[in-house]
């Protein structure tokens, strides 16, 4: 009995005398980290992300729970099905697959990528399934889900390559991804600047005076920075 249990215990990974005990690893502005869970699953952080799991993951399921944006790739198990919990009760479950997730708490949308494989989104009164290369678009307030099929989805994980790229992105999103990315804060002075769309692709490696440079370059903006702010005005 000893000898079958043991083996069985070190086929499901050590989880028969797992722990409780919950992991919490966070990234701060500008930061990336990657974690290997023990049944070989990958999560990679992008800026200001937290995630939360458990010291071993149980029998029936692996539950983590996430606030950010992160890229993972799965280690399948059809026994054992990869749970990630996000806000407002939502949470995609899957077996194994690759894809991307943005749910900042703070924000009003869940956005997910699935790259590879087939995964389920769902809240409190929906489930949705999604195909390799859709992107789907959850309003936290409305319970609307939007999905589209895009050729180029994978864009959506080019930050895992210190990557960003904007497609006729809104201004306050632009500049929300550069407040995670470098720490800062922007304030918006003039509204007519809110209005203004963006196309374009920047390296995290570059630094922010030489991104906003570029944004200036192309649209009728101007950054000034005073202390811990960047005052955004129209030219």
């Amino acid at each position: 009995m000893i000898a079958l249990w043991a083996n069985i215990n070190k086929r499901l990974g050590g989880v028969l005398h797992a722990d409780s005990a919950i992991e919490t690893l966070v990234t701060c502005a500008g930061e990336k980290k990657e974690v290997i869970f023990q049944d070989g699953t990958s999560v990679k952080l992008n800026s200001a992300t937290t995630i939360e799991y458990p010291h071993r993951f149980g029998i029936a399921e692996r539950r983590i729970k996430l606030d950010g944006e992160a890229y993972f790739d799965v280690e399948s198990n059809n026994l054992r099905p990869f749970i990630v919990e996000m806000a407002n009760n939502t949470e995609i479950k899957v077996l194994g697959t690759k894809f991307n997730v943005e749910a900042y708490n703070e924000s009003a949308e869940i956005c997910v990528t699935l790259i590879d494989g087939c995964i389920e989104f769902k809240d409190n009164t929906q489930k949705t399934v999604m195909s390799p290369n859709e992107y789907l678009e959850y309003n936290k307030n409305t319970q609307e889900i939007t999905i589209v099929t895009r050729t180029d989805a994978s864009r959506n994980t080019l930050w895992t390559e210190n990557t960003i790229v904007f497609r006729d992105t809104p201004m306050i999103r632009v500049l929300k991804v550069l407040e995670r990315q470098y720490g800062i804060h922007f304030s918006i002075e003039d509204e007519a600047t809110k209005e203004y769309q963006y196309s374009l692709k920047i390296s995290t490696l570059s630094s922010l005076d030489e991104i906003l440079k570029d944004i200036e370059s192309i649209s009728d903006v101007e950054f000034i920075k005073r202390d811990s702010l960047i005052f955004v005005y129209q030219k």
